[in-house]
């Protein structure tokens, strides 16, 4: 694995993930620029990871909030 640098960090993690469909490298890549673009706090960071683990609890066979990205990665 490469030395990790905020310059190359998007790099590496496509290609960790180069099996991937195209959508999630785009996501991935969209992703990290809004993260440069905002330069969240850690409360900041930890409040939204918070965020995404309360929708994904929330799904069921009914109701689905977050089930896309899984089925994405498969």
């Amino acid at each position: 694995m490469p030395y990790v640098t905020e310059d190359n960090l998007t790099d590496v993690v496509l290609e960790h993930w180069k099996d991937m469909p195209e959508i999630m490298h785009s996501l991935i890549k969209h992703l990290h620029g809004f993260v440069r673009d905002t330069e969240p706090t850690q409360l900041e960071s930890a409040s939204a990871i918070d965020w995404l683990t309360r929708t994904g609890q929330m799904c069921s066979q009914k109701r689905r909030e977050s089930s896309w990205p899984p089925t994405c990665w498969a």
